[in-house]
């Protein structure tokens, strides 16, 4: 299967690093996957994965934006395109009004809580609609109409060992601004989250103790 991913840029975030995860795994899977994006310093590692980039200004919230959906379009016939998997709201657009004119079928993840806003509602009109977690599952249910029994799949932490999250404790400025989560015991790994100072927004970084202590 030919897939395509289709996010606003590369650059170092969740969002970003899952879409090279998941472009890594599909291909040992045997799939051909493909990445669009305005680009970034992630690009380097699709490339020395041998996964396609196709760069263009797909971050850009303007109504100009519109005239990539020929080019997006044109993409997915040359490279016979399966399913294009948008990750975010405009990108998200230029990919549904190109499956529009294709036989692609068009997929979404959801990665927040996004507000009841018309151009919100395209997350929620994939084949197949991704979700981070159960709350926001139920926010694309509930407020965003879209089928639970379909078309809502929730996406599974399979990143960290069994037993992880059990035996680590949380500081608790991570509620208030930035903190760590260790493990007790033997456990290499550390996150660390930092926030908005709001706590509205944040990024976790994955650090291996035993490696830093070298």
């Amino acid at each position: 299967m030919r897939i395509a991913q289709i996010l606003p840029e590369l650059n170092v975030g969740g969002v970003e690093t899952g879409t090279v995860d998941l472009a890594k795994a599909l291909k040992k899977r045997g799939h051909e996957p493909f990445v669009i994006s305005n680009g970034g310093t992630l690009v380097d590692e699709l490339v020395k994965a041998g996964i396609p980039h196709l760069q263009l200004p797909v971050h850009r919230k303007s109504i100009v934006s519109l005239r990539l959906v020929r080019e997006i379009v044109t993409f997915i016939e040359r490279e016979r395109i399966d399913v294009i998997h948008a990750r975010s709201r405009v990108p998200a657009w230029l990919a549904y009004l190109s499956v529009r004119r294709t036989d692609c079928d068009f997929v979404t993840t959801c990665h927040g809580y996004y507000s009841k806003h018309f151009l919100s509602r395209v997350m929620g009109w994939g084949k197949r609609v991704i979700v981070i977690s159960h709350s926001i599952g139920r926010r694309m249910i509930d407020d965003f109409g879209v089928s639970p029994l379909r078309r809502v799949h929730e996406l599974q932490a399979a990143l960290l060992p069994p037993g992880f999250l059990g035996n680590c404790f949380q500081d608790e400025t991570m509620r208030r601004g930035s903190g760590t989560l260790g493990c007790a015991g033997d456990s290499p790994l550390e996150i660390s989250w930092q926030t908005d100072g709001r706590g509205r927004h944040g990024k976790a970084l994955f650090r291996n103790r035993r490696t830093l202590a070298q």
